[in-house]
């Protein structure tokens, strides 16, 4: 009797475990033949840019931060988007936010003054560049004298 029921239970794992994996197997096969007689569903959403990419990240933040504008996770999400794109203006809007909220981190403040640099750098080469560029327009006129 004891090896009745050993076999029985033996026979009752196995046919669980097989039925679960056939049907599992055809959901799989069911999904990849989908997708592969369907090309036009792939084609209909076409692969963003990694500019497009961040610039959608940027926005998923401002909505949280609409809802919720001390969220933490939010605000460094959004500060890193902003460094990535390069927006050092808008990014130190994010930083000094986290800034106030949490002035125990001194992270942030580092941060901070690490950007500030980067932000006088880009202010002073863009004006090196007007005035190169003043002076050789200026150097490019005619003068009326000379006519």
């Amino acid at each position: 009797m004891k090896t009745f029921k050993k076999i029985l239970i033996f026979v009752s794992i196995i046919s669980f475990f097989g039925g679960t994996s056939l049907g599992m197997l055809r959901v799989f096969s069911g999904v990849i033949n989908t997708e592969e007689s369907n090309p036009a569903s792939q084609s209909q959403s076409p692969e963003l840019t990694p500019e497009q990419q961040l610039i959608q990240q940027a926005r998923g933040y401002e909505v949280v931060l609409q809802r919720e504008p001390e969220n933490r996770i939010a605000l460094e999400g959004l500060l890193v988007v902003r460094l990535q794109m390069n927006d050092l203006q808008n990014a130190r809007i994010q930083l000094k936010k986290l800034v106030d909220l949490y002035p125990d981190d001194k992270t942030y403040e580092k941060l901070m003054t690490q950007l500030e640099n980067e932000l006088q750098k880009q202010t002073s080469s863009s004006e090196d560049k007007e005035r190169a560029n003043e002076n050789t327009n200026s150097e490019n006129k005619p003068n009326r004298e000379d006519n």
